[in-house]
């Protein structure tokens, strides 16, 4: 176990004013028994001394201020939040930090496409990032363990931590840092047998009313892994059936209802697709800020797992170098290139051009397209939702020890040879130079069946162009 050093800034609110310890002992106090009781028989920790003079105590003399920052449990991906929250409260405190917690707000762009709350989604990064400095300097904390989800919030939370970072430094207090922790993988639903049969009679029904493409869009559908993108499908698909009389409005009731209750796993999750849940997390591991040991998990992270991360704060805390902001600029490249690699949600490009804007660095989408357009980018990643390769498999070669995930992409753009910042610094407190000297599972090559991460291309090129008008031609 490491101990924490104390927070060396001459300025410390908690010892100046005796209001933050009359109001907070209480609040983290409350987070370690609640924490305590939801492990149960699963808590590792040692005897509870969390007493409200010990808390006290930390505060006074500056031990570091850790929050836990999750999100809202009405998102599949943060169901597993409070074992998770539970666990990283009871490190911070072994290791002689002062825990709290708070969450975000994380609006899910599946339920969300339904709805007018489309209309906020790209505006919830910005709330996002709004909200996580409002708490952060509200409440003095002084680094963060970061329960990364899904959609928006990621990059909002890297925004604002960011923001905070930079602020930090130019008032010549210590950096702020922080270590994500990516929601696991959610398994894609299965169609049951019975119901696989029921679809399967409504194609030939189709076919034998001389409706050949509905049969021919509902066997698309059936093709892929079953996920709330995939229910819009089918949902197309019925509604097109019930119109030239296929199928009767309550046999689309039917159908509707038995695959939307087979589509999640109850443990929650990132959908298994690569969107923007977990495009996102290709870039923030990208951009050095994900301890390898918590990147692509299939089920929430242990103790074990959580304490790697955690403790890796003691080599971080007080230096310059570990800011939120300075890994980011650190690792530009590297984040843009794993994802122009490894593709999925065109919506980063805004996402990364932000966090560096909110990191207080000049920053455009030319400068992004630049550097993409620097050297040709590699396809190298073999992703499918219809051929069993979707990225809960990739979680499941992680957790086997065949795959490293990103670390892995990042090696093998490396032997594709594009030049990847090897010496940028991440949250495991080495630079990727150093992380890449363990060869076990680093190579494409160990993975045997249903490679996603590739060693040869499948295309010389890949990734997002940025396109501009250089004229306009006026209306005769």
């Amino acid at each position: 176990m490491v101990k924490y050093p104390l927070i060396t800034d001459s300025y410390n609110p908690y010892r100046d004013n005796v209001q933050g310890k009359a109001n907070e002992p209480i609040t983290v106090a409350g987070l370690l028994d609640r924490s305590k009781q939801v492990l149960g028989k699963s808590y590792e920790g040692s005897v509870p001394d969390w007493t409200l003079d010990e808390i006290y105590d930390r505060l006074e003399n500056n031990a570091p201020r850790i929050a836990i920052i999750g999100g809202s449990s009405d998102h599949p991906a943060h169901i597993m939040d409070f074992q998770t929250s539970s666990r990283a409260a009871i490190r911070i405190w072994e290791n002689g930090g002062v825990p709290f917690y708070f969450s975000t707000p994380v609006m899910c762009d599946g339920t969300a496409q339904s709805n007018q709350g489309m209309s906020y989604s790209l505006q919830s990064r910005n709330a996002v990032a709004q909200m996580i400095v409002n708490q952060l300097e509200s409440h003095n904390y002084h680094g963060a363990f970061v329960i990364q989800g899904c959609d928006k919030q990621p990059l909002g939370v890297v925004s604002g931590l960011a923001h905070l970072d930079r602020l930090r430094q130019e008032r010549g207090e210590t950096p702020f840092i922080a270590t994500f922790a990516p929601a696991h993988v959610l398994q894609g639903g299965t169609i049951p047998d019975d119901l696989w049969g029921e679809l399967e009679e409504v194609a030939e029904r189709a076919v034998a009313q001389g409706y050949s493409d509905i049969a021919d869009d509902l066997n698309d559908a059936m093709a892929y892994i079953l996920q709330c993108s995939s229910n819009t499908s089918f949902q197309g698909v019925f509604e097109r059936a019930v119109a030239h009389e296929v199928m009767s409005f309550e046999e689309h009731k039917y159908f509707e209802k038995r695959l939307a209750v087979n589509t999640c796993d109850g443990a929650g999750g990132v959908c298994a697709f690569n969107g923007t849940g977990n495009s996102s997390r290709h870039i923030v591991a990208g951009f050095g800020l994900v301890h390898p040991e918590l990147e692509l998990l299939t089920e929430a992270p242990s103790q074990d797992v959580i304490n790697a991360a955690l403790d890796s704060f003691e080599v971080m805390l007080n230096k310059k170098e570990f800011g939120v902001s300075n890994l980011v600029a650190a690792n530009i490249r590297n984040g843009i290139r794993i994802h122009s690699s490894s593709g999925g949600s065109t919506n980063l490009m805004m996402h990364i051009v932000a966090a560096m804007l909110y990191g207080g660095y000049q920053f455009s989408l030319q400068d992004l397209n630049k550097l993409h357009n620097e050297c040709k980018i590699p396809d190298l990643f073999n992703y499918s939702l219809t051929e069993d390769r979707d990225i809960y498999q990739l979680a499941m070669q992680c957790c086997d020890s065949s795959s490293r995930g990103m670390e892995s992409l990042f090696y093998e753009l490396l032997q594709n040879d594009v030049p990847m910042d090897v010496h940028a610094l991440t949250v495991e407190g080495r630079t990727w130079m150093e992380r890449l000297e363990k060869k076990q599972g680093l190579s494409a090559e160990n993975v045997k069946k249903n490679r996603i991460i590739l060693s040869k291309p499948r295309r010389a090129f890949s990734g997002v162009d940025v396109l501009k008008v250089t004229s306009l031609i006026p209306l005769l």
